[in-house]
């Protein structure tokens, strides 16, 4: 989950914070949850102007895309369109 929502930001010249001092160490991240994984990916990327966007995928994964935070309300459009329930990473 890190290297890709890492990969991602990237594009955009965005670091994130993961609150560990290697988020490569699986130890480190032993009492992580993927929703505060996402959560904390989300907050750092709405303040560099993104949204991190997530969307059930009917078993153990998590999809995502990064858009401009002002594209909000056209990702909803676009994922209504595509029948996705597409959700900001947040909650």
């Amino acid at each position: 989950l890190i290297d890709a929502i890492e990969t991602l930001a990237e594009r955009f010249r965005v670091d994130i914070d993961w609150g560990v001092e290697d988020p490569t160490d699986a130890a480190a991240l032993a009492g992580a949850s993927t929703g505060a994984l996402i959560e904390a990916a989300y907050d750092q990327l709405r303040v560099a102007g993104y949204t991190l966007w997530t969307w059930d995928t009917g078993d153990d994964t998590v999809a995502g895309v990064l858009a401009p935070r002002d594209d909000d309300e056209a990702m909803r459009v676009l994922g209504n369109a595509l029948g996705l329930d597409l959700r900001p990473g947040a909650g």
